[in-house]
């Protein structure tokens, strides 16, 4: 019954990639190797909160497939997000967090958070010893609300629901080339604690290789 269950989750992930990335998508994501990436830990600060630079802002808290599809019930409009409502739904009932920004009821802003091992293998390829720790990913800004601040403002409302929770900081994973993001992990006083590589094939076999560094000098 496992097995089919993974093959059965494994087949709707790539009909999901093929509808929106098409061949060519569906290939790179089934045999890919990056080794340029980064684990960094942000500090679950409490910090003074500024608002972003839109009117009628309004913020979500989304712990349950449940509460998702309340949320499409009223009207909140997801579209502009690059993960489907069945993605979502599926991360949820693993136990993950969603963390979304809307203005008026269109998609602006979206960050995740976990504090399981099983919800937190939908995001990275962490290897053990780091799924005891909440892990963060999933982030990502809609191209007309970029620049107005709303991504750090997302990122204060997950460091608040993690210090509830008895969490010092949480970890994300960024690409080493990935400059911006680099900097505003470091502008909330975030460090660079490893760096690794990740192989993936067919979406079946995946190996991760780890080494933790004393630190790395930001860009």
């Amino acid at each position: 019954m496992v097995l089919i269950n993974e093959i059965q989750k494994l087949s709707k992930r790539a009909k999901d990639i093929l509808r929106k990335e098409g061949f060519g998508g569906l290939i790179k994501r089934s045999f890919f190797y990056d080794d340029k990436w980064y684990i960094c830990e942000i500090p679950a600060l409490d910090s003074v909160e500024t608002l972003p630079e839109v009117d009628d802002l309004k913020v979500r808290v989304v712990t349950s497939a449940a509460e998702l599809d309340e949320l499409l019930l009223e009207g909140f409009d997801f579209s502009g997000y690059n993960l489907s409502v069945d993605e979502c739904r599926e991360r949820l009932r693993a136990g993950a967090t969603l963390f979304c920004i809307f203005v008026s009821q269109k998609f602006a802003n979206a960050v995740w958070v976990s504090t399981s091992k099983k919800a937190g293998s939908y995001f990275y390829l962490f290897p053990n010893d780091y799924r005891r720790k909440a892990i963060g990913g999933g982030a990502m800004t809609a191209v007309q609300f970029r620049g107005k601040n709303i991504n750090a403002f997302t990122a204060r409302k997950a460091a608040q629901y993690l210090r509830e929770r008895g969490f010092s900081s949480r970890l994300i994973q960024v690409r080493a080339d990935n400059v911006a993001v680099q900097r505003s992990v470091q502008r909330a006083g975030g460090r660079i604690i490893g760096k690794g590589c990740h192989l993936r094939l067919l979406f079946l076999v995946k190996i991760c290789w780890i080494a933790k560094v004393p630190t790395i000098s930001w860009h």
